[in-house]
């Protein structure tokens, strides 16, 4: 069958010069994709000894889907070694010029995904009660970014799922799930509900999306605004059980 994924260095699935999407491919079962030297991040090493040369290398990643990363994706470490040339004129050897290495690695923020009661700093829980004030607590902990919550359901374990926060990040039932309420001050967003479970099972499992963004052109998008006209990322999941 055609593949019908992504192709992309390690971090720069968004990149033009660093990926390749074949979500509209219908017959092929190959593909290619060339990298210029020295692009997309491309890690350069000195190699001393026998073979004496430069290894060029960098990861690329084959997802079977459009967005997400998934079991199904793997990675590939790839490697090209080039010897250098010594090149030799009255006993004078001349070498190529050292390649040095520059490391910068950006920290991910760390980001938490809690169901608490009685307040939005009260008790963490994973057992509840019908009709108890819970309160579903979404935090980073990076003060340069913010985060957008959207694309929340609840399902049971046993194949039922709820829809509780559209892609929008407006409330789809608010009998259910009220409206979420942000803090931008504290990078903090809290959706204050009442514990309910499904008719047959006592297990709830939720999840979100969680899309990271700069909080300096986030500020005025959030929160969303979800009137009659609404507005035009990590996964992060809690699992909490009603009696």
């Amino acid at each position: 069958m055609p593949f019908m994924g992504r192709v992309y260095v390690r971090g720069l699935a968004d990149d033009e010069k660093c990926s390749r999407s074949m979500a509209n491919n219908i017959e092929q079962t190959t593909f290619s994709m060339v990298i210029q030297n020295g692009d997309c991040a491309m890690q350069k090493q000195r190699v001393a000894g026998t073979l004496e040369g430069v290894m060029f290398s960098l990861t690329i990643i084959v997802s079977f889907h459009s967005t997400f990363v998934t079991m199904a994706d793997r990675a590939y470490r790839c490697m090209c070694f080039f010897r250098s040339i010594k090149r030799l004129s009255s006993e004078l050897d001349i070498f190529p010029i050292g390649v040095n290495q520059l490391h910068n690695t950006v920290k991910m923020p760390s980001c938490t995904y809690t169901i608490r009661t009685g307040s939005v700093n009260g008790r963490q829980v994973t057992y509840g009660q019908v009709g108890e004030r819970i309160y579903h607590v979404w935090q980073c902990d990076d003060e340069a970014q913010t985060f957008f919550v959207h694309s929340c359901f609840v399902t049971d374990g046993r194949g039922n799922r709820f829809d509780l926060v559209d892609a929008d990040g407006c409330s789809i039932d608010r009998a259910v799930q009220p409206e979420l309420e942000y803090d931008l001050s504290a990078n903090r967003v809290v959706a204050p509900t009442w514990g309910y479970k499904f008719s047959q099972t006592s297990l709830l499992n939720y999840q979100c999306v969680l899309e990271m963004c700069n909080i300096v052109g986030c500020e005025k998008h959030l929160p969303p605004y979800c009137g009659s006209e609404k507005r035009e990322f990590e996964r992060c999941s809690a699992k909490l059980l009603f009696y």
